[in-house]
C-alpha cells in the first residue's frame, strides 16, 4: 500500500470515530428539535450544556444595530434561568433565522410584586448557547423585553 493511501485510510477512520460524548450530543439534538415537551432531567440536561458552551465568555447583547456587553447585573438577569435557583421548565420550540431554538423558562422578578413575571432564555439547539432572553409580565404589555445574545 502507498503512503497516500494508508493517509487517507486513516483520515476516513478518525473522521468515522465519534467520542460517545459526540453520540450522546448528536442523540440530544434531535431530541430537541422534536415537539414534544421536554422532562426534567432533559431540561437539566440543555441547562448543563448551555453552561458548558457560555463558560466565562462576557454576555453581549444587541441594540437597535449596536452590540454592547451587559455588566453583572444584567448578566446575572439574563443567566438567571440556568442558575439553579427556582425549578425552570421546557417553554417549547422556536424557529427563528434559520435557527431551532429550545426555551428554559423560570420565574422572574417583577418590578410591582402584585405581578407574575417570567423569564425565558432562547437556546440555540446546535451550539447550546442562549440565543434570545425575554422576560414576560402576566399582564400582557406592562413592562415586557427581550433582548437578542450575540456571542
Amino acid at each position: 500500500m502507498s503512503r497516500g493511501t494508508i493517509v487517507l485510510a486513516l483520515c476516513l477512520l478518525a473522521i468515522g470515530c465519534k467520542s460517545p460524548e459526540d453520540v450522546t450530543r448528536a442523540q440530544f439534538r434531535e431530541r430537541l428539535q422534536a415537539t414534544a415537551p421536554l422532562s426534567q432531567p432533559e431540561v437539566n440536561q440543555l441547562v448543563s450544556y448551555s453552561l458548558g458552551a457560555i463558560g466565562g465568555r462576557p454576555v453581549r447583547i444587541s441594540e437597535q444595530g449596536a452590540v454592547r456587553e451587559l455588566d453583572a447585573k444584567g448578566r446575572a438577569e439574563v443567566l438567571a434561568v440556568l442558575g439553579g435557583g427556582p425549578p425552570v421548565s421546557d417553554a417549547g420550540l422556536r424557529t427563528t433565522d434559520a435557527r431551532t431554538l429550545r426555551g428554559i423558562e423560570g420565574p422572574g422578578t417583577p418590578v410591582h410584586s402584585e405581578l407574575d413575571a417570567a423569564r425565558t432564555l432562547w437556546i440555540d439547539v446546535e451550539t447550546f448557547l442562549p440565543h434570545r432572553f425575554e422576560l414576560t409580565y402576566s399582564l400582557p404589555g406592562f413592562g415586557d423585553y427581550a433582548y437578542d445574545l450575540v456571542w
